[in-house]
């Protein structure tokens, strides 16, 4: 996007803004930009990030407390975690899964993540409880380590905001880091969640309540469906007072069984259970989540 200095009173700052919002209501071809690290190393954002993950009321950034408790008891029994064991959390944010699984499993861990906030913060309380959790700083599409996992985890629709190019390239990584006879575990949304949604845009003045900017500022959400596609694009554009636009692009893909199967077959996964989440729950055509355990194809069942 333009960036500008010019004030309100400036007509430099008009011709910014036309320039700038000439292509509202318009749709980008499917993940055509790319933005998802914005909201995790921006210093103010990755800020807000953290208080949406600590605050248990609030679901933009995790699940509820009761919901993470009931996904770690769960998970921790079907990925038969215990001593000796070794499990890799990928998009492990401020700890709250990883650190549950080591104080509740006894297993091994380590989370994964490119948020310096969130891992300063996943650090701080895992040396506050005693708990030796490994966490690496890195993009979990590009990790690369000579640890290999019995289990991997990737919580709250983290494959979803990824292109079909970029979930090929993490399941490449997945392969690598491994055991034989080791378990992925993850979820996606559903087609029938997909389904819920609607197209539409809003404006508002300091949009969200002030998360997009410590100052003043306008902010137009736009939300595109790409119904062929089963993807939905919340796209948000942020005007400052200085005359700064700039956009943050999340993208959100929907699976049906079918399609997420035929992909993970394609990149040499076998799905082994089906839920309606990650604590177990039945899957039902009206779920609007899918927990999915994976293996590699040739590994024993």
């Amino acid at each position: 996007m333009t960036t500008a200095t010019a004030t309100d009173r400036d007509p430099a700052l008009l011709d910014v803004l036309t320039d700038a919002l000439s292509d509202l209501g318009q749709r980008p071809s499917p993940f055509g930009a790319d933005t998802v690290k914005t909201l995790w190393v921006d210093p103010h954002l990755s800020a807000q990030m953290l208080t949406y993950h600590l605050n248990p009321e609030a679901p933009q950034a995790s699940r509820t407390l009761p919901v993470i408790e009931a996904t770690v008891a769960w998970l921790a029994e079907r990925l038969d975690l215990g001593p000796g064991r070794h499990l890799c959390d990928f998009g492990c944010g401020p700890g709250l899964y990883t650190q549950r699984f080591a104080a509740q499993s006894g297993a091994t861990v380590t989370g994964l993540d490119f948020s310096p906030r969130s891992l300063a913060h996943a650090r701080t309380q895992a040396e506050a409880a005693g708990l030796a959790i490994t966490y690496h700083e890195a993009d979990y599409l590009a990790f690369d380590a000579a640890e290999r996992f019995d289990a991997i985890t990737l919580i709250y629709g983290d494959l979803c905001p990824l292109s079909p190019e970029k979930r090929r390239r993490l399941y490449d990584v997945w392969r690598r880091h491994l055991k034989p006879g080791g378990r992925v575990a993850f979820d996606v949304f559903t087609r029938a969640r997909f389904e819920t949604l609607r197209p539409g845009t809003f404006a508002a003045r300091r949009l969200m309540d002030g998360f997009w900017s410590p100052g003043d500022y306008l902010g137009l959400q736009e939300t595109f469906l790409y119904d062929a596609e089963s993807l939905c694009l919340e796209r948000y554009t942020i005007v400052e007072a200085d005359g700064r636009v700039w956009r943050v692009y999340n993208w959100l893909q929907h699976f049906t069984v079918e399609t997420l199967t035929a992909e993970l077959a394609a990149a040499g996964f076998v799905v082994e259970d089906l839920h309606g989440d990650l604590a177990g729950a039945p899957l039902t055509p009206e779920s609007h989540d899918l927990g999915v355990i994976v293996r590699l194809a040739g590994d024993a069942p």
